[in-house]
């Protein structure tokens, strides 16, 4: 069985590997900013009480 020979162009490969890279980011944002909102209200409830 042999495996199917998929041209792929080396700009579509940088395309995807930017888009790979632009969602990863996204992610990461995402992620790290919702950690910093918890963190936030863990500190501002640790002061009120």
């Amino acid at each position: 069985m042999s495996a199917p020979v998929v041209t792929a162009s080396p700009d579509r490969d940088l395309l995807l590997a930017a888009h790979r890279r632009a969602a990863l980011r996204r992610a990461h944002r995402r992620q790290s900013s919702a950690r910093l909102a918890a963190m936030l209200t863990a500190a501002g409830a640790g002061q009120r009480s």
